[in-house]
């Protein structure tokens, strides 16, 4: 267990004043790492991101993945869509591009575009559009949840029988400065994840893991990564906690932020 002191990273914004200790478990069956306490954001805490500066990206290595792997027959859903920067991306490329979030802002905005947009309890959600899709996406949805398995079988059934369901996350290999960065924990992320648990969850959901990737790192990145993390190291005082070993960032170096698997219906 590895517990991290929650004023070191987010200063007056610790989540409990009283116990600023935040500790973080790692499962010893597949090896997934989650926080506890764990006290989850909901649709109004990304409203509130959103307003205090750009939260949602307007581009990811992820969509640019999927785009050129899509048909022009695909009906497609994305779960947790944000303000929608991948439906705008597949819009004139697909037969249907349909959004699912929690953030009313964003839901309107969209709808205002003339974007089909769902919200709601994801159950009645998935009763009513029952093996409509033929890709479901969840692009850096999974860590913000504190039941994945359940989310995952739960929309499983939208897609047809066949279809494809896309997941990506955080890294948590990925080549970095710090162990764990600013909204890499409650109440934003509620787990960290690695290649290794996308197997497990399609062993235990209706899905066959097809394929997993990582984003790559470009070379600048990791001569900038590396070297300030040898500087830092130098200057750091005897047992003073820092990022993952030189050893291990090493061997992660080509990694990037996100990991992305790429799983079939049964």
């Amino acid at each position: 267990m590895l517990r991290l002191p929650f004023e070191r990273v987010w200063g007056s914004h610790s989540i409990d004043p009283h116990d600023p200790v935040l500790s973080l478990y790692e499962c010893m069956a597949c090896g997934l790492e989650w926080f506890s306490p764990l006290r989850l954001g909901e649709g109004h805490f990304y409203a509130e991101l959103e307003r205090d500066g750009a939260y949602y990206e307007g581009t990811r290595w992820e969509f640019g993945f999927m785009a050129t792997r899509l048909k022009p027959s695909d009906t497609v859903l994305d779960l947790g869509c944000g303000d929608g920067a991948f439906l705008r991306r597949i819009r004139t490329t697909v037969s249907h591009a349909v959004g699912f979030d929690f953030n009313p802002d964003a839901l309107d905005r969209l709808a205002s575009e003339g974007f089909e947009t769902l919200s709601g309890d994801l159950a009645t959600v998935a009763r009513d559009n029952e093996g409509r899709f033929d890709v479901v996406t969840a692009f850096h949805v999974l860590e913000h949840l504190d039941d994945v398995r359940t989310f995952v079988t739960t929309a499983a059934p939208m897609l047809k029988s066949g279809g494809t369901f896309i997941a990506s996350m955080p890294n948590r290999d990925r080549l970095r400065l710090d162990d764990v960065e600013p909204l890499d924990f409650p109440p934003h992320h509620a787990s960290r994840w690695s290649t290794t648990q996308l197997g497990r969850l399609a062993d235990e959901t209706d899905l066959t893991l097809l394929e997993t990737r990582h984003e790559p790192t470009k070379l600048k990145t990791q001569v900038h990564v590396l070297g300030a993390r040898a500087l830092r190291a130098m200057r750091r005082e005897p047992g003073e906690a820092g990022a993952p070993s030189l050893g291990h960032q090493l061997e992660h170096r080509h990694e990037g932020l996100a990991i992305l698997g790429v799983f079939r219906k049964r």
